[in-house]
């Protein structure tokens, strides 16, 4: 086995930090080993590889994107993958689901694994996973990258008992459940604050076309006419808020509901959580995996931000709320 891709999704920069660190390491034992982002990801290139390595932050599962290129992926006869994941605090359905996904693909599915990975809003209180992935975590990237070329090969010479079942789905508590589930933004109409539109009069375009060039659909198109924005043309009626985050003038909202409605509403819903479960689902998690030594945490407890804090009100939110990183 000679030759390996690397495939990555990354808005915040946490993911593409993972993948280039699993790309140094496979690149240590292969002849080959490409790495490139998702949207310029070929089905056709996959042919020219012995083994597949894709990735991407959480987002309940996989982001809609990835979603999409997984639906028209063409079946694999055996191909060797691993897939790899960043995230906050509740990363539990994304194995099971995604290793399940490849399988089905017909790939033959030789590990995962997955890093923390902070918050990069601008303004926001410190988050209980800020500071990952940090050197400790990429050489254990780099670690994995090895591994799973090591492992590869062993399986290709006849060793099939290394290849893992796959993950279990896990029972998860209905606060946990209640958070992701309302995160879904694969299916439209799903999303919780209301569908995404576009104030043509705040909109810089052409000068501004950061919101053009980073929606992970392509679902934005402001150089048609009339101008595309979201699956409908007219609104995006997911939960992804890519373009909301990035966008500087604010012109990209959600409809009929005011932010600050949106952030009071989404606060009472998550203190009724509390109420039935009695602990915070994030910081409880987040504990739990500290406790088994699974979280290693950078930012003291005492000064992380609370799910249950009071929200910004929308004459204090700052635009952009989120600014890409710059490459490395």
């Amino acid at each position: 086995m000679s030759k390996c891709l690397i495939i990555y999704y990354s808005l915040t920069g946490n993911t593409k930090k993972i993948a280039r660190a699993i790309h140094k390491g496979v690149n240590q034992v292969t002849e080959q080993c490409d790495i490139v982002p998702l949207k310029k990801a070929k089905y056709d290139d996959l042919q020219k590889y012995d083994l597949i390595g894709i990735g991407s932050p959480i987002w309940f599962c996989e982001p809609p994107n990835l979603t999409y290129w997984l639906d028209g992926l063409p079946y694999q006869q055996g191909k060797h993958i691993f897939f790899f994941s960043t995230h906050a605090t509740i990363p539990v359905m994304y194995a099971p689901i995604m290793a399940r996904k490849l399988r089905m693909k017909n790939f033959t599915v030789i590990g995962w694994n997955d890093w923390y990975g902070g918050n990069h809003i601008e303004g926001a209180p410190p988050y209980y996973t800020d500071g990952h992935p940090d050197d400790i975590d990429l050489k254990e990237a780099e670690n994995f990258g090895r591994e799973m070329v090591e492992k590869s090969r062993k399986i290709s010479s006849g060793e099939v008992e290394l290849i893992p079942p796959l993950p279990d789905m896990p029972v998860v508590p209905f606060q946990q459940l209640d958070l992701m589930l309302r995160a879904i933004h694969k299916i439209p109409g799903f999303s919780l604050h209301g569908a995404l539109i576009c104030d043509s009069k705040k909109c810089k375009y052409p000068k501004c076309h950061i919101c053009v060039d980073n929606c992970p659909m392509g679902y934005i198109d402001f150089s048609t006419v009339p101008r595309k924005f979201g699956q409908e043309r007219d609104k995006c009626d997911t939960a992804c808020g890519v373009c909301e985050m990035l966008c500087p003038t604010g012109a990209i909202t959600r409809s009929n509901v005011p932010m600050n409605s949106t952030f009071q509403t989404e606060t009472k819903r998550l203190a009724d959580i509390v109420r039935i479960e009695g602990k915070d689902a994030f910081a409880a998690t987040i504990s739990e995996a500290e406790a088994k030594g699974r979280f290693r945490r950078l930012v003291p407890k005492e000064i992380c931000l609370s799910h249950l804090a009071q929200p910004e009100t929308k004459d204090t939110i700052k635009h952009p709320i989120f600014k890409l990183p710059k490459d490395e």
